[in-house]
């Protein structure tokens, strides 16, 4: 499976199960906080992913708004244009 495929596949997914927890968020008053606490356990795991990062990696400089910020992570949080600086 390409990868491609499988960014589709987790996109669909999610979609899925947001919709069905706006659906079933009256009957069930737990969905909204099961979905809080999956946000904080990925905010939490990339918090604590960021400062590993940038206790192994010292020798990385350049901007301070991405220092102790993996590549990965920053193509979520930056714009095109700057995430291009990686590229070249």
């Amino acid at each position: 499976m390409t990868r491609h495929v499988r960014k589709w596949i987790s996109i669909l997914v999610f979609w899925v199960l947001f919709a069905a927890s706006i659906t079933l968020a009256t009957r069930y008053l737990w969905i909204k906080t099961l979905w809080y606490l999956a946000g904080l356990l990925v905010i939490v795991t990339l918090s604590i992913y960021s400062l590993a990062y940038a206790i192994r990696h010292p020798d990385e400089t350049g901007d301070l708004s991405v220092q102790g910020i993996p590549r990965w992570v920053r193509r979520f949080v930056e714009d095109d244009e700057s995430g291009d600086a990686d590229a070249k």
